[in-house]
């Protein structure tokens, strides 16, 4: 079971309920910077391991084009752009970002 940090309120959660359904992996990019190409990283690899687990993923970004193509140049894979969808979410976000109530389904 993977565990992830709860970003409300400091504590470790499992990141995906014990049935398995399809879960998005949000990365919230705003900026074109090293951060933001970190949240593509951090999002992939956590949707890549929830893979491994047998749960089914949709990545879930919109980056600016040319952070897109610096990530395509390191295999950061593609997310798709719609963030609507079933099953519960996991987002991922720059340290220095604050989870608005965009971010709490």
């Amino acid at each position: 079971m993977l565990r992830i940090t709860d970003a409300r309120t400091g504590e470790p959660i499992d990141a995906v309920p014990a049935r398995r359904s399809l879960t998005r992996v949000e990365a919230h990019v705003e900026r074109d910077d090293l951060s933001a190409l970190r949240v593509l990283l951090v999002a992939d690899v956590l949707a890549r391991t929830l893979e491994l687990g047998g749960t089914p993923v949709v990545t879930v970004a919109d980056p600016p084009p040319e952070l897109r193509a610096r990530a395509d140049a390191l295999g950061i894979r593609r997310a798709e752009g719609d963030r609507s969808g079933a099953g519960p979410a996991l987002h991922v976000l720059a340290p220095d970002a604050t989870p608005g109530s965009s971010f709490l389904r």
